[in-house]
């Protein structure tokens, strides 16, 4: 499994990702059977360009990973167009100096989740869930823009402009206690307790709005926006550490930061990658 956290503050964006992936087998489908610590969630899309991206869930996409399918993505977009297969030429070619993060996001989109996820995974009985989080500058703008797409069963929702400072995926529920002080699925818990489903909302979003951790600033510096970064997946990494169950995240953190003058820069990274 995972956990990866997108920070977003004025002066830029932090993106932040365990290493740990799990394997599992059929006659266990709810137990790893293996977890490794090296996997690669944090990438540089367009090289030299402002843009980056986390992922979460299902690590390999048919024979390829998912680092592999993101430098096919990259290859994909430098392609002059009359190179491309048939079908793929009502696109105008992607430039990188001159393009916008809602394009971006809607060609990551048909690249990697209705091109390579649908064909890995046909059938929805047996698809598992991949995440998305791509942060970036569009070329014309000042601030940078977060678009999340998400693959659950027979679902594909996105891209969707995430407005909230900070976006988590995974098994963020460490995250949402620390944040929001109620665990993950309170709605169910207080429909059964007899809350009118119609309330359960409003319940909700008042007791967030009360109990949240207010440890984000707009304005805090982009070295704060690290720490913080960093804390929050570190904070996923201790509490499954010290669960009941067999850790599904950990490993090396890696993190990385997006600005507008200086594009995507590294802040840690595993010593080995792809």
């Amino acid at each position: 499994m995972t956990i990866t956290v997108t920070v977003k503050v004025s002066s830029g964006v932090v993106l932040a990702a365990d290493s740990a992936s799990s394997v599992f087998i059929d006659e266990a489908p709810l137990t790893p059977f293996k977890v490794y610590n090296g996997t690669f969630k944090l990438f540089n899309v367009i090289p030299g360009a402002p843009v980056g991206l986390v992922t979460s869930g299902i690590n390999n996409l048919g024979d390829f990973t998912l680092a592999q399918q993101i430098d096919r993505f990259w290859a994909e977009l430098s392609r002059p167009s009359d190179n491309r297969p048939r079908g793929q030429n009502d696109r105008a070619r992607f430039n990188p100096k001159d393009f916008t993060m809602a394009d971006l996001a809607d060609r990551l989109k048909t690249f990697l989740f209705t091109g390579c996820f649908n064909s890995a995974y046909p059938s929805v009985q047996t698809r598992p869930v991949l995440s998305v989080v791509l942060s970036g500058y569009s070329t014309d703008k000042s601030t940078p823009e977060i678009y999340t797409i998400e693959a659950v069963r027979d679902r594909l929702v996105g891209p969707t402009l995430s407005q909230a400072p900070i976006t988590t995926t995974g098994l963020d529920e460490p995250i949402r206690r620390l944040l929001y002080g109620v665990p993950v699925g309170l709605d169910g818990l207080l429909i059964e307790a007899g809350l009118p489903p119609a309330e359960v909302g409003q319940f909700l979003g008042a007791l967030a709005s009360r109990s949240y951790a207010n440890i984000h600033q707009k304005n805090m510096p982009l070295a704060s926006a690290i720490e913080l970064a960093e804390y929050l997946v570190d904070t996923v990494i201790k509490y499954e550490h010290f669960s009941p169950m067999a850790p599904q995240v950990g490993g090396p953190v890696d993190i990385a930061t997006i600005t507008r003058n200086d594009g995507f820069q590294w802040v840690k990274r595993k010593k080995f990658h792809e």
